[in-house]
């Protein structure tokens, strides 16, 4: 599994959020979000289009893609 995830890397699966503010300077910029990425796919969030084609599909999670049981 830390081949997928555990860090911000290329090639790994990522969920978050990217604003167009520093919360740090405001938390009210936490309101701010302009993308999304889940799974490692980046999308706008305003309408969750990809950002790269905008036809692309939600992909599987990686929970929803590991056998049941498996992860505790």
């Amino acid at each position: 599994m830390d081949k997928d995830i555990g860090s911000l890397e290329a090639g790994k699966l990522a969920d978050l959020v990217i604003v167009d503010a520093n919360p740090l300077d405001d938390i009210r910029n936490t309101d701010r979000i302009s993308h999304v990425m889940i799974n490692g796919r980046l999308y706008r969030a305003g309408d969750l289009s990809e950002e790269v084609t905008g036809t692309a599909t939600l992909s599987l999670f990686h929970w929803q893609t590991t056998p049941q049981g498996a992860i505790r």
